[in-house]
């Protein structure tokens, strides 16, 4: 958008080009400008939305999945999926916070965390309230320490399987 301002000796006068339209007013020009600003700020909100939509979109294609963790039956009981320093183990059935394992998995953390390691436990609540995913932030660049979180999280998404305190 381009304005011209032009000034004579009885009328000061704006000129906005495309659309070659003159004001006269400037609380007309007041009224143009902050139209324009509202729709920029629309532009902008939409475009940030789309920019976050597709850096999820992103994440989900990056993260590969780790292990399918599965019961005597060969049903699955959790898929942990990893991406960078995060894992994910995401359990079929959504579990109360109050399970056993789900505290198992809180102290054993805690206890890592005690001894040094760099380590953060995230629990993903579904709409109800119950615990759908379990999130490891931290340390995630050796196989062992890989190793070690996995062997963790199987060993309770077998056992938050079976019912046990549920």
């Amino acid at each position: 958008m381009l304005i011209k301002l032009s000034r004579n000796s009885t009328v000061d006068s704006l000129t906005v080009i495309p659309g070659v339209e003159t004001i006269t007013d400037i609380e007309e020009l007041k009224r143009l400008i902050k139209r324009k600003i509202t729709i920029l700020k629309k532009r902008l909100d939409f475009y940030e939305t789309l920019l976050k939509v597709l850096e999820e979109c992103g994440n989900a294609v990056t993260a590969s999945i780790v292990e399918e963790i599965r019961d005597e039956e060969g049903n699955i009981v959790a898929r942990v999926y990893k991406l960078g320093n995060t894992m994910k183990m995401v359990l079929s059935k959504p579990v109360n916070a109050s399970n056993p394992y789900i505290r198992f998995l809180a102290r054993r953390f805690a206890r890592m965390q005690d001894e040094g390691v760099d380590i953060e436990l995230e629990l993903e609540k579904s709409s109800d309230g119950r615990i759908q995913a379990v999130i490891v932030k931290g340390a995630l660049d050796t196989d062992e320490m890989i190793e070690s979180i996995l062997r963790v999280l199987k060993f309770a998404a077998l056992k938050i399987a079976k019912g046990s305190g549920s």
